[in-house]
């Protein structure tokens, strides 16, 4: 399972809305699992979908599971490639994406883009 660690020195420009746009942080991939202190979760950017992304898997309800998301992001944190998650919640899918430079992030109200981290326990 492949973490992501924050890396200061990272840095990308995201296209928003409207012209605007934002500085945000890149997490780089690392490979294997975050270290002994450090826990897998999940940053959670709601209103937007990545505009450019290489899918890893796609997922569809059965309406069986409890959670669309909870579903979505227990087979992300199986797969190395899967860095992040997009949830079309009107669509009852989503999609495991690659890690990127740049998602090309747009606003979709209905959906929710969920970026896989490492995070420091004390």
């Amino acid at each position: 399972m492949a973490g992501l660690r924050y890396n200061e020195a990272a840095r990308s420009r995201v296209a928003g809305v409207g012209g605007l746009h934002f500085m945000v942080s890149v997490l780089a991939a690392v490979s294997g699992q975050c270290s002994g202190r450090e826990s897998l979760t999940f940053m959670r950017w709601s209103g937007v979908t990545p505009g450019l992304a290489r899918p890893v898997f796609v997922y569809s309800a059965s309406g069986d599971e409890p959670s669309l998301t909870g579903a979505c992001l227990a087979r992300c944190r199986e797969l190395d490639a899967c860095a992040a998650v997009a949830v079309a919640y009107g669509g009852g899918n989503c999609q495991g994406v690659a890690a990127s430079q740049d998602w090309a992030l747009k606003v979709d109200s209905d959906a929710a883009f969920f970026q896989k981290t490492c995070l420091e326990c004390e």
